[in-house]
């Protein structure tokens, strides 16, 4: 006896064939939009439809970030419209979403009433869309994708034996888009690090997402973190090692930053300072950097920090004699160091502001930063002479 094409969840062993494919390549760096691609593709074919998108989770985990669909067989017109209005009139939108599960749209509407609706005959007949298939991929509680399948009133409407199936692939496929979300979300991680060394100088770093997570810190910042120090009684971050204390003054700035990223100039920049243990000088600035992901814009914190040269005679005497400035570059720097443009410094000193950007590209030079906020950090210090 020959054994039955189909199993007994409705699937072919084609079917599961290809599952076992897609799941295949989950492991293999996809990211997410390729993979949400693939998705589509598969699904389209297993279970015929003439349209599909693939929405992913929101911050909050909740619902979808309309910002970032990928579909197929959806004009750009009616996303644009579907953002803008029709998802406050959507029946999938008026009950929960991370609640894993395949839903019919038979099963949530009455059919009479939703045929004479606004979202039917201004937003869903126009495109031809009669039958819809929603999945809700879940990791726990935890909304990572909703996708919806669409098929005309020509076609037949969704049954049981394809939610069935349905059904079965939705752990393949919350798993899949979890692991290309962390894809991802190493490859963000990567950008901040590019984005960070490009305007390096101070000896430490590390940067923060808007939650007060630990995104990326380097060894030295890790070093200054790790003393046991009675002034990191502040703010608490969570990296791969665990919590990590700031300096009280730091985390509190730092939340501030955070609370208002999206309101901030990435050249705004906010400066802490601290006695550090044994009463070392410390100091540190903090700005804000941001990039589009995932179809959305987030914002990361920047702190860069380090101990502090000062400008005292003791101090610009090392710094003097470790880069080779001359006694009339090191008064430049100190004037640097206060914020002062280069008119002031030239006023301040006497000189011309041609002699002033003459001494500051030497000390650029020497010193080997490209700008005044490289110097600036270079030396660790963001702030007027402590004397004064």
């Amino acid at each position: 006896m020959e054994p039955s094409p189909d199993t007994s969840f409705g699937l072919s062993i084609e079917d599961l064939k290809r599952i076992l494919d897609l799941s295949s390549s989950i492991s293999v760096g996809l990211g997410v939009d390729e993979f949400r691609h693939k998705v589509l593709t598969l699904l389209m074919s297993m279970i015929p439809s003439h349209s599909g998108n693939f929405f992913l989770g929101d911050r909050e985990a909740k619902s979808i970030n309309l910002a970032s669909p990928y579909t197929i067989g959806i004009k750009d017109q009616a996303l644009r419209a579907f953002e803008d209005y029709y998802q406050y009139l959507d029946p999938f939108f008026q009950r929960p979403l991370n609640q894993p599960g395949v839903t019919l749209l038979s099963e949530i509407v009455n059919q009479e009433k939703f045929l004479q609706s606004k979202y039917y005959n201004e937003f869903l007949k126009p495109q031809g869309i009669y039958h819809q298939m929603t999945f809700s991929l879940c990791v726990g509680h935890r909304l990572v994708g909703v996708i919806a399948l669409f098929r005309s009133s020509d076609q037949s409407s969704y049954d049981e034996k394809e939610k069935q199936k349905a059904n079965l692939m939705m752990p393949y496929l919350a798993n899949g888009i979890e692991r290309a979300l962390i894809f991802e979300h190493t490859a963000r991680k990567t950008w901040i690090l590019e984005s960070s060394l490009k305007s390096h100088g101070s000896p430490g770093f590390f940067v923060l997402d808007r939650d007060m997570r630990m995104v990326f810190m380097n060894d030295n910042a890790g070093l200054l973190l790790d003393q046991k120090d009675p002034t990191f009684a502040g703010e608490s971050v969570v990296n791969t090692r665990g919590r990590i204390d700031l300096p009280e003054k730091l985390g509190m700035v730092c939340k501030q930053v955070a609370a208002t990223a999206d309101k901030r100039s990435e050249k705004e920049m906010e400066h802490v300072y601290w006695a550090g243990p044994e009463g070392r000088p410390l100091s540190a600035g903090i700005n804000v950097i941001s990039g589009h992901f995932l179809g959305q814009k987030e914002y990361f914190i920047m702190v860069k920090f380090g101990e502090r040269y000062g400008t005292s005679s003791q101090n610009t005497s090392q710094i003097a004699k470790q880069y080779g400035l001359s006694g009339r570059e090191v008064d430049v720097v100190k004037q640097v160091v206060k914020g002062s443009s280069n008119a002031d410094i030239a006023n301040n000193l006497f000189i011309s502001i041609h002699t002033v950007e003459n001494h500051l590209k030497r000390i650029f030079r020497k010193m080997g930063v490209k700008n005044r906020t490289q110097l600036s950090f270079k030396l660790g210090e963001w702030l007027p002479d402590e004397e004064e």
